[in-house]
C-alpha cells in the first residue's frame, strides 16, 4: 500500500462505517440463530454448527473492534499527536490479541482456526484447499510483521500498551518508535485476511445448513 493520502484516508473512513454497520447486523443475526439452537436436541452435526457459529460470532466482534480502532485512528477530529498514537495503540493490541484469538501463536488448544473451523472442514469434506491457502495468509501476517519495528506480536509492545510499567520511560520510546504508515499497511492486511476468513467461514454454515435441511 502506498502512502495513506486525506482522499484514501476518508475513503477508508467512510468504508469502515458501512463495515461497521454490517458487522453489527451480522452479530446481532449470529447470535439470534445459537439462541435458537439452544432449544435443539444434541446431535454431532448441530454441535459442529454451532461451533461454526461461535466462531463466526467471535470473528465479528474482533472485525468490529478492528475497524472501529482503524476509523478511530482516521478520523478527521484526531487532530493531536497523542490522539493518533493512542489510536495505533489500539490498532497493535486488536491485531495480536485477535490473531492470538483466531490462530494462536504456540498452542492449539485455544485457536478458532486450527480447532473448530479445521473440524467443520473435517466433517463437511469440503473446502480443505482454501483452508490451507488462507492458513497460509496467516502465517504471512506474522512472518512479514517480523520485519516492522513496531510489531503488532511484539509482547513487550502490548504490555506497555495495556498495562503501562514502573519505568515511565518504557512507554514513551514505545509511543515515540510507533510508525503511522507500518500500523496503516498492517492494519489493512490484517482487514483483507479477516475478510477471507469471514467468507470462508460464510461457505462453512451454507453447507453445514444444506446438510441440516436433508437431515431434517
Amino acid at each position: 500500500m502506498g502512502k495513506l493520502t486525506e482522499k484514501n484516508a476518508k475513503r477508508w473512513f467512510d468504508n469502515a462505517g458501512l463495515c461497521i454497520s454490517e458487522l453489527e447486523k451480522d452479530a446481532d443475526d449470529c447470535a439470534s440463530y445459537l439462541m435458537k439452537l439452544k432449544s435443539q436436541p444434541e446431535s454431532d452435526i448441530l454441535a459442529v454448527y454451532k461451533s461454526v457459529l461461535q466462531t463466526s460470532l467471535m470473528l465479528d466482534y474482533i472485525n468490529l473492534d478492528i475497524w472501529a480502532a482503524f476509523r478511530q485512528y482516521l478520523s478527521v477530529e484526531l487532530n493531536t499527536s497523542y490522539d493518533k498514537r493512542q489510536a495505533m495503540t489500539k490498532i497493535n493490541v486488536i491485531i495480536s490479541e485477535g490473531y492470538k484469538k483466531i490462530y494462536g501463536f504456540n498452542s492449539t488448544k485455544d485457536s478458532l482456526w486450527k480447532v473448530q473451523i479445521n473440524q467443520a472442514v473435517n466433517y463437511i469434506n469440503d473446502l480443505r484447499d482454501e483452508y490451507d491457502a488462507i492458513e497460509c495468509q496467516l502465517k504471512s501476517l506474522k512472518s512479514n510483521s517480523e520485519n516492522d519495528t513496531n510489531d503488532a506480536f511484539n509482547k513487550d509492545m502490548r504490555d506497555l500498551s495495556v498495562h503501562y510499567d514502573k519505568d515511565p520511560l518504557k512507554v514513551y520510546d514505545m509511543l515515540a518508535s510507533l510508525n503511522a504508515e507500518e500500523i496503516s499497511k498492517r492494519c489493512i492486511s490484517f482487514l483483507t485476511v479477516l475478510t477471507h476468513i469471514r467468507q470462508f467461514v460464510g461457505k462453512i454454515i451454507y453447507l453445514i445448513k444444506e446438510k441440516l435441511t436433508n437431515k431434517y
